[in-house]
């Protein structure tokens, strides 16, 4: 193929990175709970320094703070249940707890950061490909 247009005059497609630039680890943002920004120091001190960059430290602090609501979520659910007993203005009636969807809508956005994030990724090993892939070992007895 040819050409796309005039290459810009003074400028490279290039990024050049100065020697000497001392890498550090994100800091949890204010704001956030106690147990939100001790799991946010565990991520990232799990992860070399450079890992996240400014725009995977958001999604970070939000996968934490959607940990913290499914952790509220489930201790309310252990003590209350998941159904619960309202009045109404026709009686007594037992209703889902609200509690049970901020659980399962802070698990499926955690599951869904840590897809973005790569967070939570097993291993750093590629998954199998190709027509000769096992997905799973059959049971052999």
């Amino acid at each position: 193929m040819g050409k796309r247009g005039p290459r810009p005059k003074g400028e490279s497609n290039i990024i050049k990175f100065k020697t000497g630039i001392v890498l550090k680890r994100p800091a949890p943002g204010a704001g956030m709970t106690q147990r939100s920004r001790n799991l946010f120091k565990k991520i990232v001190a799990s992860k070399p320094p450079g890992t996240y960059s400014p725009e995977s430290v958001v999604l970070l602090r939000s996968f934490c703070e959607f940990e913290e609501s499914h952790y509220k979520a489930t201790k309310a659910l252990e003590k209350e249940g998941a159904v619960i007993t309202v009045s109404t203005r026709y009686g007594v009636m037992q209703r889902k707890n609200p509690w049970v969807d901020i659980q399962k809508d802070s698990a499926a956005m955690m599951s869904s950061l840590s897809t973005k994030l790569r967070a939570m990724a097993p291993s750093k090993s590629p998954a199998p490909s190709g027509p000769n892939r096992v997905m799973f070992k059959p049971h052999t007895d």
